[in-house]
């Protein structure tokens, strides 16, 4: 079961999943998805066409899904799509894409990665 302050704002349209933890004062807009046993703690705002992968946690003050601070940007709809397991820590910025970059943004969460010669990751840990 979800849980939700009561200082909380999530707006209509917004696809919150099961086990998902949203702290006071965050706010969710319309178009974001939050995906299974996600945490929001508090002051957290959300906008844009933006996914959340499960156990996603997100600290105080960030800023997810916003317009990007590239000036060619010019409203054009895209995405961001934060990959599960993925923390976003407090007073950062995930921005949407512009569309000079590409049509959407993904964040995934740092894997360490062994320093040995000629190693290379297993498909697994490059994919969402």
């Amino acid at each position: 079961m979800s849980k939700v302050h009561p200082t909380a704002v999530v707006e209509d349209g917004a696809q919150i999943g099961q086990d998902v933890e949203i702290g006071p004062y965050c706010v969710i807009g319309p178009n974001v998805v939050l995906g299974d046993r996600v945490k929001l703690h508090s002051h957290v705002a959300m906008a844009g066409h933006t996914t959340l992968g499960e156990e996603c946690e997100v600290y105080p003050f960030a800023s997810v899904g916003h317009a990007p601070q590239d000036l060619k940007f010019k409203g054009e709809q895209s995405r961001l799509i934060v990959g599960k397991r993925t923390k976003i820590r407090r007073a950062s910025k995930a921005a949407l894409s512009s569309a000079s970059a590409r049509k959407f943004a993904k964040v995934r969460p740092s894997i360490p990665v062994p320093k040995v010669a000629g190693w290379r990751p297993p498909s697994a840990m490059t994919a969402f």
